[in-house]
């Protein structure tokens, strides 16, 4: 499955088509005129030089629009055509190209999400957003990531011994003043961790935490002194804070 928008003309189709395949840097794969459909087909009068189907590909999305029947022409509203920019340069020069004869619903700039986003109507009467966003990996449903990491001068020995034997696993490893009751971790790339640490008046539980070493694997152990990578944690549902001990 997959959406597509499909935009209406009052006769403009072609050069509306032509003008975003130049501002977008997309491709035309169809401009059908009406006088191309299968014989016998009705054509209203005028309409035979007009656009029965345009097909604009940008990217691995698609764009379709036509030339309206009389009678069926409608200004647009209740949506926009959303551009999600990969700079802010990039941004800037799709929304000043698009608001160019238009009109502009919302100024080009910063907004609390994105670096640049601006919202305009275009000279054939096509609404957009144009939008670089902010990186929002902290606001991802379901999740918060945060880092634990150490740091270390000792025998490489002692320092793999740390990461994989459990007893000694359980004696440090956690937030701060908090103990390790119960571990399992996974040291390869893309592995995963399970812990339930202590402190004397919370337990903090993850429900399946689970981890990505970003990146280190045992490869990376091998050094004297040693920096260990940083180990980031993706709690699944967030964190369950319980008063208590188990």
């Amino acid at each position: 499955m997959d959406l597509a928008t499909y935009l209406s003309f009052d006769g403009q189709c072609e050069q509306a088509f032509r003008f975003y395949a130049e501002v977008l840097g997309g491709q035309i794969l169809m401009l059908a005129r009406y006088s191309e459909a299968p014989a016998g087909e009705p054509v209203h009068e005028g309409m035979a030089n007009r656009i029965m189907h345009a097909r604009l590909k940008v990217g691995d999305r698609l764009l379709m629009g036509g030339d309206a029947p009389p009678g069926r022409v409608h200004r647009p509203q209740g949506f926009c055509v959303l551009i999600a920019a990969d700079s802010a340069g990039e941004a800037e020069r799709m929304f000043n190209a698009l608001a160019d004869g238009g009109t502009i619903t919302m100024p080009f700039g910063e907004t609390f999400w994105a670096h640049r986003f601006g919202m305009a109507i275009d000279r054939f009467g096509t609404p957009w957003m144009v939008n670089f966003e902010k990186a929002m990996a902290a606001q991802v449903a379901g999740s918060k990531p945060f880092v634990i990491s150490r740091t270390f001068a000792a025998p490489r020995h002692e320092v793999w011994k740390a990461f994989t034997d459990p007893d000694r696993l359980r004696q440090w490893w956690g937030p701060k003043g908090a103990t390790v009751t119960a571990s399992k971790m996974d040291l390869r790339p893309g592995g995963s961790v399970d812990l339930v640490a202590l402190t004397e008046r919370l337990r903090l539980a993850g429900d399946r935490s689970s981890a990505r070493l970003n990146p280190f694997g045992p490869v990376s152990l091998y050094g004297y002194p040693l920096a260990l990578g940083v180990l980031l944690l993706s709690l699944d549902g967030w964190l369950a804070w319980r008063g208590g001990r188990p």
